[in-house]
């Protein structure tokens, strides 16, 4: 577990110099939400379409809840963290980047998230890599987790809310609510 924990900081880590190392010199996308600084991503409705028949936590039950921080740089978007159960019930930490792709309108975007999700030092995410492809990935790095790609589509109803719908590998589908502030 020691070379788990060492994984998890180095990431932790290299996810604080990004913060740290934003560019001051890129303008943000012109959207009804560009001028706010952060956002909580709630609501996340998770449908595994690829295996719907084998006993998974899905619907409304992920109890996902995800804070982006916006910055200024000239490959990512926003930061990302957040928490919420995997696809046995247990509670994982996600650590991730986003990447808006292509703005269509002051409204639409397509955008990616590229996250981290597993075990961190923290007793409530010791239990992450407990089953599934969690735990085979435990058993081979010490750390039970997984990456999560994720591409979607956001539309803005109002400069603080907006939908999100999109998917992530290996075909989960996703739809949540995006509070702007």
């Amino acid at each position: 577990m020691h070379a788990g924990l060492i994984g998890c900081c180095i990431l932790l880590g290299f996810w604080m110099n990004l913060a740290a190392a934003q560019n001051n010199d890129s303008d943000p996308a012109d959207t009804l939400s560009s001028e706010m600084t952060y956002s909580l991503n709630t609501g996340s409705f998770i449908y595994h379409a690829y295996s719907p028949q084998r006993d998974f936590l899905q619907y409304f039950d992920n109890r996902v809840i995800a804070l982006e921080r916006r910055i200024e740089n000239p490959y990512i978007d926003s930061l990302v963290v957040g928490s919420g159960l995997n696809s046995h019930g247990n509670r994982c930490l996600m650590l991730g980047v986003q990447k808006d792709w292509i703005q269509y309108d002051d409204r639409l975007s397509f955008e990616g998230v590229y996250a981290y999700a597993g075990e961190f030092f923290f007793d409530a995410f010791s239990h992450c890599g407990d089953a599934g492809f969690y735990n085979n990935v435990r058993d081979i790095t010490g750390v039970g987790f997984t990456f999560y790609i994720y591409h979607g589509l956001e539309y803005d109803l109002n400069r603080h809310l907006s939908l999100e719908a999109g998917a992530a590998l290996p075909g989960i589908v996703v739809l949540s609510l995006q509070w702007h502030f």
